[in-house]
């Protein structure tokens, strides 16, 4: 847990976001990885082969609505987050 915790701030340390924020977007961030395990075991998800990485790009989508949008919750901007990547 330590270690999915580190990853997790280390992530978000790149964006400007707030304590309260970075908590919720750690929690969330979490809480998305273990139903994502969950979805797998029960055979109706995709296998999630690297933890670490799942939460690393979990958090980078969070992180990137919460700077860019100032909403850490807005998950599902996928189109914009694709486009400021490139």
């Amino acid at each position: 847990m330590t270690a999915l915790y580190k990853t997790a701030v280390n992530r978000l340390a790149t964006f400007d976001l707030d304590a309260i924020q970075q908590n919720d977007a750690i929690t969330y961030g979490l809480e998305s990885s273990v139903k994502a395990l969950r979805r797998y075991h029960r055979g109706e998800g995709e296998p999630v082969y690297n933890l670490y990485a799942y939460l690393n790009r979990t958090l980078l989508h969070i992180g990137f609505n919460g700077e860019f949008y100032d909403d850490v919750y807005a998950y599902t901007n996928a189109a914009d987050f694709r486009t400021a990547m490139a």
